[in-house]
């Protein structure tokens, strides 16, 4: 192996903490999936479960690949990733309160606090730096 590669390895840390975020999108997806017979707030009563599906869908997508770019080291998906973390407490805390979603939220939360700690680390930090530089010298 070459200096570079040994380097560039990716920390531990890094890798737990995407591996701890696709374990979040799972609890919520599945959270959400077994809320469907649960009685609906007034305002989104009306809309089909075709549609939630397929925002579900389309959310666990768009997650899955954030989380899949940080793996692959990219800084500006670490920072969006915190970004919507806390967008996302701050309008949990605002949204319907059942006991599910309490306990779904609690848990994702946890989780995605204790993945943005990970992802921020001293030695994650340096390695997401690492990953750019070599990236910007090989272009």
């Amino acid at each position: 192996m070459s200096q570079n590669t040994v380097q560039l390895e990716r920390p531990m840390q890094v890798a737990t903490a995407v591996y701890l975020l696709y374990a979040g999108l799972l609890i919520g997806v599945i959270s959400l999936i077994g809320s469907f017979n649960l009685p609906r707030d007034e305002q989104i009563q009306n809309i089909s479960g075709t549609f939630i599906l397929q925002t579900i869908v389309l959310s666990s997508a768009i997650s899955a690949f954030f989380y899949y770019m940080i793996l692959r080291g990219k800084n500006w998906a670490r920072i969006l990733f915190l970004v919507l973390l806390v967008f996302g407490v701050i309008m949990d805390m605002l949204g319907p309160k059942h006991p599910l979603h309490i306990v779904s939220y609690t848990i994702q939360t946890i989780i995605g606090v204790g993945a943005a700690i990970l992802l921020f680390l001293p030695s994650s930090s340096q390695w997401f730096r690492q990953v750019k530089n070599t990236c910007m010298k090989q272009a």
